[in-house]
């Protein structure tokens, strides 16, 4: 099939490449590619701020049309934004702001912007802003607080009864509660693979 050209599909995004205020340019390798180099962006935020989107970092977007997917978690809560672009699947930019929560390593990221292609699971455990240690055998069942299932399995090994109790000791399903309907369902698989 053919399709029309126009002119707004050959122009190149904008990018800055100005300074950034109250940032620095760092790189980081990602384990075992030592070789490679990947640039990130510190940027300290003082009290109120608004923080940059990705349009600032890393130019406009293209949007679906130019293959551009946009992934989006926004925590006002505890104070977090991520974002990713994802092109053909590739990671090809990330913002990650939070206001004095954990950030995932650099050398993890950087392996996802080496990567040819991220699946479903990892972008998952991106926007949960941590690090996908076992995210082969545990699911992320909790985005907001970054709760994989083998912690929340683990928490009603150690009694935990209902949704209650394992955000107690988990602090899955205290935030916006959309997983606390999958926390019990892991409590009743929990109980029925017992009664058997």
């Amino acid at each position: 099939m053919n399709k029309q050209t126009r002119a707004s599909d050959l122009t190149l995004p904008k990018v800055t490449t100005g300074p950034l205020p109250a940032s620095t340019k760092i790189y980081d390798a990602p384990d075992g590619h030592a070789d490679v180099r990947v640039p990130f962006r510190e940027i300290a935020l003082s009290e109120g701020e608004a923080p940059p989107g990705l349009d600032l970092l890393a130019g406009e977007s293209a949007g679906a049309a130019g293959g551009y997917e946009e992934l989006e978690m926004r925590d006002g809560h505890a104070g977090a934004l991520r974002q990713a672009r994802l092109g053909n699947g590739r990671l090809t930019d990330c913002l990650i702001l939070t206001r004095g929560g954990k950030l995932p390593p650099r050398d993890w990221l950087a392996s996802l912007l080496l990567a040819d292609e991220i699946d479903e699971t990892t972008r998952r455990v991106f926007l949960s802003g941590r690090a996908g240690e076992g995210a082969a055998d545990s699911r992320l069942v909790c985005a907001c607080m970054g709760v994989r299932s083998d912690a929340i399995l683990a928490a009603i090994a150690k009694g935990a009864c209902n949704a209650a109790s394992v955000g107690v000791q988990t602090g899955a399903g205290t935030n916006c509660g959309s997983c606390r309907s999958e926390i019990r369902s892991l409590i009743e698989r929990v109980e029925t693979e017992e009664a058997a």
